[in-house]
């Protein structure tokens, strides 16, 4: 039994280092000005349920950053964000709901504001 909760702890940080691995790599992408790698990273880590990559993953649809700029997308992950309690997705789209903000201006600079893992 002991044998078998190693494995699966080993197993389990080896999976959370690969995730941050990918996250990191996406920062680092975006950060060098190469959106189509930072999409593609944030894009498989949006799908798995990180709440960090689907709100990198809506303002870059927000901003056309390495896609097309499509609001509809950009507030599907701003959506799945918030719904994981993320209390700046929460607020951007109460704020674009409201129509007090449009998408093109939802973070001084256009810059990507979560760089946690």
């Amino acid at each position: 039994m002991k044998k078998l909760t190693i494995a699966l702890l080993l197993f389990t940080l080896s999976a959370l280092t690969s995730w941050a691995g990918d996250f990191q790599k996406g920062m680092s992408a975006y950060e060098s000005g190469d959106y189509t790698t930072a999409f593609k990273e944030f894009a498989a880590l949006a799908e798995q349920g990180g709440v960090n990559a689907q709100f990198n993953l809506a303002f870059m649809y927000a901003h056309g950053r390495g896609v097309p700029q499509d609001y509809k997308q950009a507030v599907k992950w701003f959506t799945k964000a918030a719904e994981q309690g993320d209390a700046n997705a929460q607020s951007i789209l109460g704020a674009m709901y409201k129509g007090e903000r449009s998408p093109t201006r939802l973070q001084a600079g256009g810059k990507v504001v979560r760089k946690g893992g």
